[in-house]
């Protein structure tokens, strides 16, 4: 056959490409032009955290949500919510990896905390029958703008032609600043709800837009690319696709992966707020968002004038009242119903002031291929039908659906077409709303977790507005010591200084790892911390007179010193200082000689037996007695490292001994926070089963005043303990829990948790999901995080390296040894070896 002109010509006819089907057009002013002359606005909003709340509370959230919707001018907007999720969590691991406060901290955990993420893309694991992955849920708005323009008249135009003076120009340039100054005045509106919603919101620019809908068009390409250049003098629609999409009946085939669209057909019987979004506890746990992976939620929706919505509700009443007999005399159970269900909502919105939104709900699924996707659709349907709701898979007109759940692509124009619009009370549609999530994080990325849909959260303690104080409480074998262990490590790559109290080596693994200082107060090995190693200020004199108060009296209030006593041993401290050689270090045996002499005890007219006796006292603690070499001597203790622990179970069956001890270490600690150099760093001190030390009047005195002043010093002061009893039972205790903005609570016994009700005025939303907290082995541990700001539900997700480097467990540390010694005892080599060989364990 010979080719023809028009066989070439037809190889051209191809019709429309999907960018033409697509409205944007350009971004000036704030403002969105459209294809069609129409105006938009995006934001983007952060979800609401619903985790923790009581139904009252959500209710009332969800109230302020009901207020935007009977608030919304009823002419020329058409508005949308979207909810995306996918799994590009490229931005917020970025932010971690990028955040640093000083260059000395080690990023290779942070970088293996990374790459583990990203390796993790297709799940991190299964848990009852869920996958669980790493998402990104991103919540947006979107008001689209139809004015009424007016074409110029015949006159204007042949002014214009006559005069050349640009008369139709004028005319066009009017109109559009008066749409866009009413169009701004309605957005001003919408703005102001946001904010008494308490909803953080941030306009969406062109580049963002072209962003948002690179991602959503080009599936596979904006994983290996995930930029794209925003190009201000192009057509937005011209940046946006980069291949050849395919249209279905379902939906779109974009780069291989299908979509699908399943729309809301059947309205449940009643709602409740943030039923599309929050966790459910009844029965098994279950959240919708858990569902698909890959998809957008959107709520297409439009609120007529109140004598329009009356208008056709009367005439739907009216419908139902003449079909509730038929021709045989029997009554219809659908119309009667249709007719009370009808009479219900004229009533509330004549009561509750509330309004008529038309509404249409769909899920734009994405899935690897069509077997994938279909599926996810199945899933989704199940999940619908526990809501009491009814979802349609679209067939036939699927790709148009996909078009209009775009953002700035909904026009109700074409509602009479598609007919899925539903007509809903504005209370009902509000709690339909798929505004509410999981627990947000704080702002600064030091840590780095996931809540309950696999969002990547952060967290740190110095976002407190008050303190940066927390109080870490779980049950024995709900992994305290594995979340603090990964605590250290995340703040460790900041630059951070930290002091560990502890009881029982749960932190000398990772001291080595850390190559920090492992301190232990063995009777046979003692290491020399001279508290008169500090020059004598005001403050110096204070401490040591309180610590050799406490030395003399062995810690029993029956045998402490009179007014008498400790002036004298003041007095001998002085002495002490005055009359030792410069350079020389003042030790204990000085201020025992000075009590000793008599010289000394006769110049202030008293008993002279008061000084020895003091210095009998205080001879445990000199060279000569079982505890000198901890005090005793020129002073072998400094802070050089960034991790210290200070293992305290040797300490236990000497509590004379004990206190002494940790009165000297404290002020030691005391002194290096505050000290000029560090007060701008970042530092923790960690006080592991701090019940023990709160027993102890002068330990408890420090640590309460460590929680009310150690802030001013940028020191993090977390207590750490089983039961939040085990504080409370002691004033102290109830101070530090006071005193601290930051609480997580790991795995409890249910009849523990009833009793943090009352001891700590947590609302029963609270209690409720304190009950619900897990913790897997080899998978994951959740901890419920309260803040100053918010609070919600965090999951540990070990990588493998973290699993080693802060398990337990004797057999998998006995075989880690084993690789250190191979590896000439380099241990985070043998860490590395041990999960690449056995990533959770033995």
């Amino acid at each position: 056959m010979t080719l023809q002109t028009k066989h070439i010509e037809a190889l051209f006819n191809e019709g429309y490409s999907l960018p033409d089907l697509l409205p944007y057009i350009e971004y000036t002013g704030d403002i969105f032009v459209l294809a069609d002359g129409s105006l938009g606005k995006i934001w983007q909003l952060t979800l609401l955290e619903a985790e923790g709340k009581t139904e009252p509370a959500l209710l009332s959230l969800a109230a302020q949500w009901e207020s935007l919707l009977t608030r919304i001018p009823n002419d020329r907007l058409a508005c949308q919510i979207i909810l995306t999720s996918d799994r590009n969590t490229h931005t917020y691991l970025c932010r971690y990896l990028d955040y640093r406060e000083d260059s000395k901290g080690n990023s290779a955990f942070a970088k293996g905390k990374d790459a583990y993420v990203r390796a993790s893309r297709d799940g991190f694991f299964t848990h009852k029958s869920e996958c669980f992955t790493p998402k990104r849920l991103c919540l947006y708005a979107a008001v689209r703008y139809f004015p009424d323009w007016l074409h110029p008249n015949v006159y204007t135009k042949a002014m214009n032609i006559f005069r050349s003076k640009g008369d139709v120009t004028s005319h066009i340039e009017r109109q559009a600043q008066g749409h866009q100054a009413d169009f701004n005045k309605h957005t001003a509106l919408i703005e102001g709800i946001f904010q008494s919603a308490g909803a953080r919101f941030e306009m969406v620019d062109g580049a963002q837009l072209t962003a948002l809908l690179y991602d959503l068009l080009n599936p596979k390409r904006s994983q290996l690319i995930p930029h794209v250049t925003y190009r201000e003098e192009e057509p937005i629609r011209n940046q946006v696709l980069y291949h050849a999409p395919q249209a279905t009946g379902a939906g779109f085939v974009l780069e291989g992966a299908h979509t699908r669209i399943v729309s809301l057909k059947e309205l449940p019987s009643s709602t409740s707020a943030a039923m599309l979004t929050k966790e459910f506890y009844e029965g098994s746990k279950f959240c919708l968002l858990d569902m698909p992976q890959d998809f957008m939620l959107v709520v297409n929706f439009t609120v007529p004038g109140a004598h329009e919505a009356m208008g056709r509700l009367n005439m739907q009443k009216s419908f139902a009242f003449m079909h509730q007999e038929n021709w045989l005399g029997d009554k219809s159970v659908e119309a009667v119903e249709k007719k009370k269900e009808l009479d219900e909502t004229i009533a509330q919105m004549f009561k509750g002031g509330g309004k008529i939104v038309r509404a249409r709900l769909h899920w734009v699924l994405c899935g690897a291929n069509e077997e994938a996707v279909e599926a996810a659709c199945n899933h989704l349907l199940s999940g619908l039908n526990r809501l009491n709701c009814e979802g349609l898979k679209e067939e036939l007109i699927g790709a148009s659906l996909f078009l209009t759940c775009l953002p700035l692509n909904f026009d109700p124009y074409y509602e009479q077409f598609i007919r899925r619009d539903r007509r809903l009370a504005s209370a009902n549609a509000a709690d339909m709303l798929p505004v509410f999530g999981s627990f947000r994080g704080t702002k600064t990325p030091a840590q780095m977790y996931c809540n309950r849909r696999g969002e990547i959260v952060f967290m740190d303690f110095f976002d407190s507005n008050i303190n940066p104080h927390g109080v870490v409480i779980g049950a024995s074998g709900a992994g305290k010591s594995f979340f603090i262990n990964d605590f250290i490590l995340q703040n460790e790559r900041l630059g951070a200084h930290f002091f560990v109290l502890d009881k029982g080596d749960s932190y000398k693994k990772l001291c080595r790892i850390l190559d920090g200082q492992y301190m232990t107060f063995d009777l046979n090995h003692p290491v020399t911390i001279n508290p008169f190693a500090n020059p004598p200020t005001g403050e110096n004199l204070s401490f040591l007179l309180s610590l050799l108060s406490q030395m003399a009296s062995g810690g029993d209030e029956r045998d402490r010193l009179t007014r008498e006593e400790e002036g004298l041993l003041h007095r001998a401290v002085v002495a002490a200082y005055e009359q030792r050689n410069e350079g020389e270090e003042l030790t204990l045996s000085d201020v025992s000689a000075i009590l000793n002499d008599n010289a000394f005890n006769e110049e202030f007219g008293i008993n002279s037996l008061m000084g020895p006796t003091l210095a009998l006292r205080l001879t445990p603690f000199t060279r000569k007695g079982p505890y000198g070499g901890f005090f005793d001597g020129p002073n072998q203790f400094t802070i050089e490292q960034r991790f210290t622990v200070f293992e305290l179970a040797n300490l236990s069956a000497y509590p004379d001994l004990q206190i002494a001890v940790l009165l000297n270490l404290m002020f030691f600690m005391t002194n290096f926070v505050s000290s000029v150099p560090m007060k701008a760093r970042r530092k923790y001190l960690l006080i592991d089963e701090a019940w023990v030390l709160l027993k102890v009047k002068n330990t408890a005195d420090f640590i309460t005043n460590a929680f009310k002043t150690f802030r001013k010093y940028r020191c993090s002061v977390v207590a750490i303990t089983q039961e939040m009893a085990d504080l409370t039972r002691q004033e102290s205790g109830i101070a530090i829990v006071a005193n601290a903005s930051n609480k997580i609570f790991l795995k409890q016994e249910p009849s523990v948790i009833d009793l943090l009700k009352d001891k700590l005025s947590l609302e029963q939303g609270i209690i409720d999901a304190l009950k619900t907290i897990e913790t897997v082995k080899g998978k994951f541990s959740e901890g419920f995080v309260i803040t100053d700001s918010s609070c919600g539900v965090i999951r540990l997700v070990p990588d493998p390296f973290l699993y080693w480097a802060a398990n337990s467990e004797p057999r998998n540390n006995e075989f880690l040894f084993k690789q250190a010694d191979a590896c000439g005892g380099n241990l985070i080599e043998a860490v590395n070896i041990c999960a690449k060989e056995h990533p959770y364990g033995l």
